[in-house]
């Protein structure tokens, strides 16, 4: 639709059409969808989902939320997740997730918001973010092979907690899919150029730079 203004009237003149094709018909795009925060029942897949595969686009990035799939100990609760997850790819639409928020079933389980920075810091709570972790990658590896670890951590959480967790959670993703694409950072407002430069200096110093396969960063405008 073109606009034409003269003397003080608009006018809309429709100029052609286009005809967009559904995410089953593309082989790849450069855009991904945010579908964040249904861990956190911000939002609801089922009222949305027939929008995504018309859109055309290839990817879209979801949290895992750990706390609602784990609300007693030791036992996971993946239909919320199945829901999007095979729906997506269904949709021809590949689901790339983020591995995020503690679960406060755990002492020292960390923090279940952006807001609540605390990472999980007890070892029982470490050992059962590892076993978490694990078990998702496995239920979903036939369907999903990138994976992020944390969102926007540079929002207060310290330099070299983060970075041993980033080594801690690559480990157990890589010990159930090796060929899996690990996301590190996932750093919010743009390019935090000084927080990255950090936690790549400690992973280094505990040999773990190499766990790492892509960094992202989220530009807020």
């Amino acid at each position: 639709v073109d606009e034409i203004t003269e003397l003080g009237m608009s006018f809309n003149i429709m100029i052609g059409k286009i005809k967009p094709r559904h995410a089953k018909e593309i082989q790849a795009s450069r855009i991904s969808i945010g579908a964040e925060m249904m861990d956190r029942d911000y939002t609801t897949y089922a009222n949305w989902r027939e929008y995504l595969g018309p859109l055309g686009v290839k990817k879209a990035r979801i949290q895992s939320g750990w706390a609602k799939c784990e609300k007693e100990k030791g036992v996971y609760d993946w239909r919320w997740l199945d829901e999007i997850i095979y729906d997506m790819v269904d949709q021809g639409v590949e689901p790339w997730v983020d591995l995020c928020y503690g679960n406060t079933v755990y002492p020292g389980g960390g923090g279940t918001t952006l807001q609540q920075k605390a990472l999980p810091d007890s070892e029982e709570a470490l050992t059962a973010w590892e076993n978490y972790v694990k078990a998702i990658v496995q239920r979903y590896r036939q369907y999903v092979d990138e994976w992020e670890i944390w969102n926007e951590p540079n929002y207060g959480i310290n330099t070299a907690k983060y970075a041993s967790l980033v080594a801690r959670t690559a480990k157990a993703i890589k010990s159930v899919q090796p060929g899996a694409t690990v996301i590190g950072l996932a750093l919010g407002s743009g390019v935090d150029y000084k927080y990255a430069n950090e936690v790549l200096s400690e992973l280094q110093k505990i040999n773990a730079v190499s766990l790492i396969d892509q960094i992202a960063h989220h530009r807020h405008i």
